[in-house]
Order: structure tokens, then C-alpha cells, then sequence
């Protein structure tokens, strides 16, 4: 399920800045805006869900863009463990 504060973040910083909301690309803390559904990963050391760092998106340039298969990228960690998990959806 999308996240609605995400959306609405995006959609007044490009009112304020003038830019286009596709500039954002991403975001850090929060919560994730899932492309398909929830896939918060578990610590492979405690069993317990990761929390969220952050979110990447690819940019508008095909040329210096990061390539998730036209998806976005999420980035999670288990602070008592000291590990970490990275995985995209399409």
C-alpha cells in the first residue's frame, strides 16, 4: 500500500520549489512507500523486523540514474545486531 504522506510531501515541495516532484528521489526515516506490499525484512540474528533507513528512486537521467529495474530500492537495519538489508521492488 502506498503511502500517502510520501505522495503529499513530494507533491508540495515541488509546489514550493517549482521543480518537478519527479526530482525526489527518495527518502530518509519514516516510514517506506511499498510499490507492491510489505516487505520489511526480518534481522537474520534476533528474528526482528528491520527498521527503515531509507528509500531510493531512480532519477529522470537514464545516464547517471541508479537502475532498480524502474522500481525503487529500501535500505533497512537492526540497530542491536548491527546488520543490514537492501532490496528493490519493480
Amino acid at each position: 500500500m502506498a503511502e500517502p504522506e510520501y505522495r503529499l510531501a513530494v507533491k508540495a515541495w515541488s509546489e514550493r520549489s517549482g521543480r518537478r516532484g519527479a526530482e525526489v528521489l527518495g527518502r530518509f526515516g519514516g516510514t517506506p512507500d511499498w510499490l507492491q506490499y510489505d516487505q520489511t525484512p526480518d534481522c537474520t540474528g534476533c528474528g526482528a523486523p528491520m527498521g527503515f533507513i531509507a528509500q531510493l528512486e531512480e532519477g529522470p537521467d537514464p545516464l547517471t540514474a541508479p537502475n532498480f529495474g524502474s522500481g525503487r530500492a529500501y535500505a533497512h537495519a537492526c540497530a542491536p545486531c548491527g546488520r543490514a538489508a537492501f532490496l528493490w521492488q519493480c
